[in-house]
């Protein structure tokens, strides 16, 4: 039998998760069952995002970050952590 979700239980945090590949990425860790963290400058797009993948039945949070930043990536991550 074929592990449909191989990635249950485990997080995935994706930078540049607005649009592009880190969507693609973000959606596709989804699908495996990961609990994606959305993370980019652009908080409109990863909030649609978000929900697409909610109404997949997968959980997502969506954080908002420069990583230019060093304190807004060590935030990013302390949220990831903390979930």
């Amino acid at each position: 039998m074929t592990d449909l979700k191989p990635l249950e239980q485990k997080t995935a945090l994706v930078t540049g998760a607005s649009s592009g590949i880190g969507r693609a990425i973000a959606m596709e860790l989804a699908d495996a069952g990961a609990h994606v963290f959305l993370s980019g400058r652009t908080a409109g797009p990863m909030e649609e995002a978000k929900k697409e993948i909610e109404e997949r039945g997968g959980p997502a949070s969506v954080i908002t970050a420069d990583l230019r930043d060093l304190s807004q990536v060590q935030g990013l991550v302390d949220s990831a952590v903390e979930a």
